[in-house]
């Protein structure tokens, strides 16, 4: 028996995935490593309890990961990954600047953040999941993306402000 598709169970899956091929400043400039894995979401939380199922037992780049459900931009301090819901929008422009040049992985799934600066964006290309990357964007938090996410996202630019 098939369950039935979850594109948030798809989605939680798929932040491991997007994390491997971050290189983070620990791994670049020998800084000291975090003993967890960050992950934040703030706003809405569209997963439900898909992340806290999906993380119980597994690990992002060998760390325990640590979930986060934030209620405002100033509780971020910590954060590796950061998902920004769609009910956040009007405070975007806000949030990217309050974490501008911190190395914060920022992912969304709402349309035109990419463009507006979030890092990774979710989108649907049919019923396929795909990845948009600002890489200028992340870039400037001081994340190098590489690897397979490249290979298989689409890139966009900010558009200027």
């Amino acid at each position: 028996l098939h369950e039935p598709y979850n594109e948030y169970k798809e989605k939680a899956s798929h932040l491991e995935y997007i994390a491997k091929d971050v290189r983070w400043p620990w791994q670049m400039d020998g800084t000291d490593e975090p003993a967890t894995f960050n992950i934040g979401v703030l706003g809405t939380n569209p997963f439900q309890g898909e992340l806290k199922r999906f993380y119980r037992r597994r690990r992002i780049i060998n760390k325990k990961v640590k979930l986060q459900f934030l209620t405002s931009i100033d509780q971020v301090y910590d954060t590796h990954l950061l998902f920004i819901s769609k009910s956040q929008d009007p405070l975007l422009r806000n949030i990217l600047t309050y974490i501008e040049g911190k190395p914060i992985l920022t992912v969304a799934d709402t349309d035109g953040f990419g463009r507006r600066g979030v890092h990774v964006n979710f989108f649907f290309e049919g019923v396929k999941l795909r990845t948009e990357i600002n890489l200028a964007a992340a870039q400037l938090s001081g994340l190098a993306l590489s690897g397979e996410i490249l290979k298989v996202s689409k890139l966009v630019s900010s558009r200027s402000r």
